[in-house]
């Protein structure tokens, strides 16, 4: 098993010059009292960020991948996450800059802290030019940690300080089962309440990072994927804001602000009724043109929103469709990570219907079916990614040295998609 303790992941677009900069910057690794690697990867740049990454292998521990065509900076990020080999993880942007002393301690209250798989740092700037930068992301004295049946107060904990989860250290065997690319959706909140299901979900005072920051200008070390492109933004959220602003504009003279609790509550239920009627819509033609993984991500929203959802309905959408959705994300996370060679089908007793479904979403993706001590034995093993049946397969792969990210279990990439209560974690 890989002895690498901290896995610092780069998702790099054409920037060969910030790139070159950060990379000399890390050379601050040595500071550090454990083993460090640093993965990036190269969304196909043009320019000469393929050079600047060859003259760096050999004065930093440097791993590096470079896509065959641009998959988008949100894809690019969860690429770079995926192929880290240390205990923990983190991501970094080309401006950012690391402070080795409070990374030290953040590393170490997590090796006290087992029980938390994912730590949540503020982003305090560094100004680069002198001016005055933003404010701290978060304003906590001292560490705060949620349980998985928390997962309420922690929404609330949240909203109240208006916290959006941008920066954090996770523990790699834990991101490794709740990494995936949303379609449209806030990735940092998306893992907060994912990996709720795994252990504690922590927020700390202290910053790894310092963004780097013009001071006539906007914040420009911000991790790549933690904001939508405006191209990606869904147009629900689009008509939501449009009703919203047109509401308030209809009741200027009507109502003041705040407005009337029980008019307020009328408002947003209307919203909501006109946002579901577009969803249903929306769900039969994302499903006619096989984006499951779109359609169940809407119709989840749905369920949130409706007061007359039922429990007989969800589970039969989930029996119908959540296996389907699950295969799409698995194979989705494998077009990006175009370093292996495809994608095996470990120790299924009954393959067919898998293999059914995955060509359903891809019919070119290259599929072997394996055996489990096929897979173990063979000696390319690490140059594929794995779909498995039983979390024991799991855990014989990663053993043999396979990459924790590059092993799937089927049934822990479903649970992560269910509404309703999910069976326990192994």
């Amino acid at each position: 098993m890989s002895s690498v303790v901290l896995s610092i992941c780069v998702a790099t677009s054409n920037r060969a010059e910030a790139l070159a900069s950060l990379l000399d910057h890390l050379q601050c690794l040595t500071e550090l009292t454990f083993a460090v690697e640093i993965v990036v990867s190269d969304d196909a740049s043009s320019d000469k960020t393929a050079s600047v990454l060859e003259s760096y292998q050999q004065t930093v521990p440097l791993r590096f991948f470079c896509q065959r065509r641009s998959v988008g900076a949100s894809a690019n990020l969860v690429v770079a996450l995926r192929a880290s080999r240390g205990r923990y993880a983190l991501s970094l942007a080309e401006d950012d800059r690391i402070d080795p002393r409070v990374l030290e301690r953040l590393v170490g209250y997590l090796n006290g802290q087992t029980d938390v798989v994912m730590l949540n740092v503020s982003s305090p700037p560094l100004d680069l030019s002198g001016g005055v930068g933003p404010e701290a992301t978060n304003h906590l004295v001292e560490p705060v940690t949620f349980a998985g049946d928390q997962g309420l107060d922690c929404f609330n904990f949240l909203l109240e300080g208006s916290l959006l989860p941008d920066r954090a250290i996770y523990r790699s065997d834990v991101l490794s089962k709740v990494l995936f690319s949303p379609h449209g959706l806030h990735i940092g909140l998306v893992m907060v309440f994912r990996a709720l299901r795994y252990g504690q979900v922590g927020f700390h005072p202290g910053s790894y990072c310092l963004a780097a920051v013009d001071g006539s200008k906007a914040l420009v070390g911000e991790v790549p994927g933690a904001a939508m492109e405006k191209s990606e933004l869904p147009p629900f959220d689009h008509y939501r804001g449009a009703l919203e602003t047109s509401l308030l504009s209809a009741l200027q003279a009507v109502a003041p602000l705040p407005l009337p609790e029980e008019l307020r509550g009328q408002l947003v239920e209307l919203t909501n009724q006109f946002l579901v009627t577009r969803i249903r819509t929306a769900v039969e033609q994302c499903l006619r043109v096989g984006d499951f993984i779109a359609a169940h991500e809407l119709q989840a929203r749905s369920f949130l929103w409706r007061s007359d959802v039922r429990e007989a309905e969800v589970r039969e959408w989930e029996d119908s469709h959540l296996t389907q959705v699950a295969l799409q994300s698995i194979l989705k996370m494998f077009d990006l990570l175009r370093f292996l060679k495809g994608l095996v089908l470990c120790g299924f007793a009954n393959a067919d219907e898998i293999v059914s479904g995955l060509e359903l979403c891809s019919p070119n993706t290259h599929l072997l079916v394996r055996a489990r001590e096929e897979s173990l034995s063979a000696s390319d093993r690490e140059d594929f990614m794995y779909l498995v049946e039983q979390p024991d397969d799991t855990r014989a792969l990663t053993e043999a040295g396979v990459a924790p990210g590059q092993v799937l279990c089927l049934s822990e990439v479903t649970d992560q998609l269910r509404v309703l209560p999910r069976v326990a974690v192994q």
